[in-house]
């Protein structure tokens, strides 16, 4: 059962106590009155929660969606190409700085769209990547 017909039951019992009052019964009438105060504000409390809710979820789906199709059209542009590139060429074909562009890759291989591992070839860094079998 929810709060407003939690206040609605209590309303109900105050209601049937009243009616069986041989006198005025203002305080009783005050209450009713009130609750019914209540079960509206709360009402709309609860409206306006589940609509921020539900756009909420609306919001939160759209950012997973467009951060998915983001991270997809990265992947596609990272794994263009040889599966040995070296970091700086890469740096180079994508335009961005190389903390950023690892800073990317880590996002990617994190969320598991790809694996690589960096190394020295010469003292040159190196990116050795694996394209996973999910991805084409």
């Amino acid at each position: 059962m929810g709060i407003i017909e939690d206040i609605d039951e209590v309303v109900k019992l105050l209601e049937s106590y009243r009616s069986r009052c041989s006198e005025p019964c203002g305080e009783i009438d005050d209450a009713v009155d009130r609750l019914r105060e209540v079960m509206v504000k709360v009402g709309a409390m609860l409206d306006f929660i589940s609509m921020t809710y539900s756009e909420s979820q609306r919001l939160l789906s759209a950012f997973f969606t467009t951060r998915v199709n983001v991270e997809s059209g990265l992947l596609r542009v990272i794994m263009n190409g040889s599966s040995d590139e070296y970091l700086d060429d890469m740096v180079k074909r994508l335009n961005v700085p190389p903390d950023r562009l690892i800073k990317v890759l880590e996002v990617l291989k994190s969320s598991g769209l790809v694996d690589y591992t960096l190394r020295y070839d010469n003292g040159v860094k190196v990116l050795v990547r694996r394209i996973p079998h999910t991805i084409a």
